[in-house]
């Protein structure tokens, strides 16, 4: 069996590790750039509970701009915030993700498939004390499109789309494209992941915990 992985939310908790401290700290280089706030601790807490309602970092500050009526231009400083890993913030692991790669590797070839910029996917994963010697193959969309990058593992591995399975959080970016292919699906109900619409056809499986991959791979072998 092939299985593809997403990293952030799926792997990584990025949105309860990592994305907090990136969102304090576009704030203050905004603020530094320039954007006007009446007080900084109520825009943090404003701008935060706007991330929890967005498909991603740059939907969430392009909303909280046009909320403060702030210049977009402003929109660089914060998303050059967003993608750069703090040397002191620590990104933990989804609970199980590293002991489930080392067993899954034996029986599997497992397949990274990421959206962002090289440098910072790799340094997350990194951090996160995940090993790239798990997966066979590591895939970086750095345009945030990943259908061709399927198209293209299912060809390197020479694998069926029917015996292949693709896991991530975000159904339109990470598991609609797998579908549209034929491969199966498996949403990971976390961060940004719990806010999944339209998902009828598109998943197959549902799951809050990456433990319940090995029951699904049980029902299915």
């Amino acid at each position: 069996m092939l299985i593809i992985f997403d990293l952030d939310d799926t792997l990584i908790d990025t949105s309860g590790s990592l994305t907090p401290h990136l969102l304090e700290r576009a704030l203050k280089k905004m603020v530094d750039g320039g954007l006007q706030v009446k007080n900084f601790s109520t825009a943090l807490y404003i701008l935060k509970t706007l991330d929890k309602k967005t498909a991603s970092s740059e939907e969430t500050l392009k909303l909280f701009l046009a909320y403060t009526r702030a210049d977009v231009k402003l929109l660089e400083i914060g998303l050059k915030e967003m993608n750069e890993l703090p040397p002191q913030i620590q990104v933990k692991p989804i609970m199980g993700a590293i002991a489930l790669l080392q067993e899954l590797r034996k029986s599997h070839q497992l397949v990274l498939v990421t959206a962002g910029s090289v440098i910072f996917q790799k340094a997350k994963w990194e951090n996160a004390g995940i090993d790239s010697k798990v997966f066979s193959k590591i895939a970086i969309a750095t345009n945030g499109v990943k259908k061709i990058y399927y198209e293209q593992i299912l060809r390197e591995f020479h694998a069926k789309p029917a015996e292949t399975i693709v896991i991530g959080d975000r159904v339109k970016k990470d598991l609609k494209p797998a579908k549209d292919l034929g491969c199966l699906t498996i949403h990971m109900k976390w961060g940004r992941g719990r806010l999944a619409e339209g998902t009828s056809g598109v998943i197959d499986y549902a799951i809050s915990n990456l433990n319940e991959i090995q029951e699904i791979l049980m029902r299915k072998l």
